[in-house]
């Protein structure tokens, strides 16, 4: 993997990269024994053609929070990489937040630009992910299957707006912030 810094004519091997007067400023302010291990801002990995970004964020959550690092959803996806999802548990985990990427294109310089957002933090309660509670799922088969509630559901949140005779442009985005608010519907 090759990469090239702003304002540079070169192209050089990355395996680390430092972002710029970066190193200098934590070894000011971190104390003597942490100073050396200033977190790099770009790293490959052991995978071919995986790099991990740092954001130069640290975040800590209450007990029993975690958060979801993923691409921001409705962007268009990055040309030339496909980005990890990952939970990191910053209730215990106390370091930089990264993403992983994987390259897709190695034919182009892919350019990651610093005006749009390259990620999204969501924080999610370690008892949602838990395995006894994501196992405790209902799995029908078929629509033959579905009980009055499913069909009424149905018929209420994709039914009834396609049968408006004006059905306003988003729609279900309104409803949502509404709920979200406790206005009424």
């Amino acid at each position: 993997m090759l990469w090239a810094p702003e304002g540079s004519d070169s192209w050089f091997p990355l395996r680390t990269a430092q972002f710029p007067d970066f190193v200098q400023h934590f070894e000011s302010v971190a104390p003597q024994d942490i100073a050396p291990y200033a977190p790099p801002f770009l790293s490959t990995l052991i995978e071919p053609g995986t790099l991990q970004i740092m954001t130069g964020w640290v975040a800590s959550t209450r007990p029993g929070w975690s958060l979801l690092i993923r691409q921001p959803p409705n962007f268009p996806r990055m040309q030339g990489l496909e980005f990890y999802e990952g939970v990191v548990e910053t209730d215990t985990w106390f370091g930089p937040l990264f993403i992983n990427a994987r390259m897709t294109k190695t034919d182009v310089p892919i350019l990651v630009r610093a005006d749009q957002p390259l990620l999204m933090v969501t924080p999610i309660f370690r008892a949602h992910y838990d395995d006894k509670l994501l196992n405790e799922v209902r799995i029908v088969g078929s629509t033959a299957e579905w009980s009055e509630d499913d069909w009424n559901a149905f018929r209420r949140t994709f039914v009834a707006p396609h049968k408006m005779e004006h059905r306003p442009a988003g729609l279900y985005a309104t409803s949502a912030r509404r709920r979200r608010k406790g206005q009424e519907e």
